[in-house]
């Protein structure tokens, strides 16, 4: 190779060196990515007999890399087994299988074409050897499935007894333990579990992020003024996409029914159930529609009152109604085979029995975090009974708060994010929540050595928190 293709080479190490936050030739420094973060939690039982829900929250992943960190929900259903496993696994094989590569990430296409036009053998093979060192967003969707992947093996093959569920620490996980029923063997459990993470890597120049969701677990990505920058799809049987598959497959969806019936001129409502069955074919079977115990009148009344959000639809599903009577609708979430999410980790008889339940997560590009970005990431207790929007307006405002005082401090911003997620869970228990409810809420400062660039300094207040205007420039892999 001639002194000027060396030459060649060499520049080109270090633009790709730059590209990567110099994690080529040695130049790379570790970047706490701590000091960038702001986390606040809150997890609640709530009016459950059982805790099934597990949080994840390593920053950094490990300790020998500080520019990574892994938030995340795992939201348990029908036992805390698989939410367990899940919960305790995701941050190890992140740890060994993601976080050592990331800082060779680059989507860099013109250092591709500039390989692919080199008519050098020698040459070529230089960079060729270079361009091994870097994936591509590909190459981590790849990664992150096979991740998941093995976790839904260890959950549905291993025999070991049953592990409870716990929170992030190890001290409540032992704390825990003394609650579980070590005699439940991995034969006797049928628990699944979704989940949602967030994977950040920190460079010289960028932190990164790469969220990845199995089932109705969310992350929403707002900007400093509330609006959204980013969400998750939820994983469930009456969304269009989940629902074709299930039909595909060979399976039906069930939605189960109130009616609200009011004859005309008479102001005392009664209340009837009903299933409604629908088919791969298109039609739908619907029973008989069954009178309820007064006793639960209003219950019922007041779930359709508060129009929950994800629980009350139309009617259009619904076969016209008698003559002479004016209805209302409570829909509950639908179903496949029994469970009201279509992607999970173990749901080991479900499985067995053919239903298309999968454990085959979404993976969403990769997309760098701007100064005063925040993520929620929930457990279904939350998302049931509030909106992406309503959740990104209301942390702005709690945000807010302190914006025209003082700089943040780290102790504040740290205050204002667990603050943040207390006031939702709150609300989500109001407005009549009975489910477990688990919240991360992480707020992203870019330089917070700085005080000056600080989100809330008085010369840089942030806008009004505005509506939210939906973003799709993200791209699902």
């Amino acid at each position: 190779m001639s002194n000027f293709q060396m030459a060649r080479l060499f520049a080109l190490l270090i633009f790709v060196s730059a590209l990567l936050g110099g994690s080529i030739l040695g130049m790379n420094q570790e970047i706490d990515i701590c000091k960038s973060l702001a986390i606040g939690w809150f997890s609640e039982q709530n009016a459950r007999d059982y805790m099934e829900d597990y949080t994840i929250m390593k920053t950094p992943l490990d300790g020998t890399n500080t520019n990574t960190a892994l938030l995340g929900v795992c939201d348990g259903h029908a036992g805390s087994r698989a939410a367990g496993i899940a919960g305790r696994r995701l941050p190890e094989l992140y740890a060994q299988q993601l976080a050592p590569i990331v800082a060779n990430l680059t989507l860099n296409d013109g250092l591709k074409g500039c390989l692919e036009s080199s008519d050098d053998e020698g040459e070529l093979a230089a960079i060729q050897a270079v361009e091994k060192a870097m994936i591509t967003d590909h190459h981590i969707n790849q990664i992150i499935a096979k991740i998941f992947e093995e976790i839904e093996s260890e959950i549905v093959e291993t025999s070991a007894a049953t592990t409870p569920c716990s929170q992030h620490s190890e001290e409540s996980e032992k704390a825990r333990s003394t609650t579980s029923d070590d005699s439940e063997s991995q034969e006797q459990d049928t628990s699944g579990s979704t989940a949602v993470t967030a994977f950040l890597w920190r460079t010289a120049n960028t932190t990164n992020v790469v969220v990845t969701n199995l089932g109705d677990s969310r992350c929403i990505v707002s900007r400093w003024n509330g609006s959204l920058k980013f969400t998750t799809n939820d994983h469930k049987p009456n969304t269009q996409s989940e629902r074709e598959r299930i039909f595909q497959a060979g399976s039906t969806v069930t939605r189960d029914v109130v009616i609200e019936k009011s004859a005309r001129g008479n102001t005392s409502p009664t209340y009837c159930s009903a299933n409604l069955i629908f088919n791969p074919d298109g039609t739908v079977e619907y029973d008989a529609c069954k009178n309820l115990s007064k006793r639960s009148y209003g219950h019922y009344k007041a779930l359709l009152d508060n129009h929950t959000p994800n629980y009350l639809f139309t009617r259009k599903e619904l076969p016209t109604a008698e003559d002479g009577i004016m209805n209302r609708t409570l829909l509950w979430p639908a179903r496949v085979g029994g469970y009201a999410v279509s992607r999970a980790f173990g749901d080991k008889l479900a499985k067995a029995e053919g239903y298309p339940i999968i454990a085959e997560p979404e993976v969403f590009s990769p997309f760098s975090l701007d100064d005063g970005d925040f993520l929620i990431l929930a457990s279904d207790g939350l998302w049931d009974m509030i909106s992406n929007n309503e959740a990104a307006r209301l942390t702005c405002q709690i945000f807010s708060t302190a914006s025209t005082t003082d700089c943040f401090t780290s102790e504040m911003r740290h205050l204002l994010c667990n603050q943040a997620a207390t006031k939702l869970a709150q609300i989500a228990i109001d407005r009549g929540s009975h489910d477990n409810i688990s919240i991360i809420v992480v707020l992203y400062t870019a330089q917070p050595e700085q005080r000056s660039l600080m989100i809330g300094c008085a010369a840089r207040s942030p806008e009004p928190c505005s509506p939210n205007l939906e973003d799709d420039s993200w791209v699902r892999l």
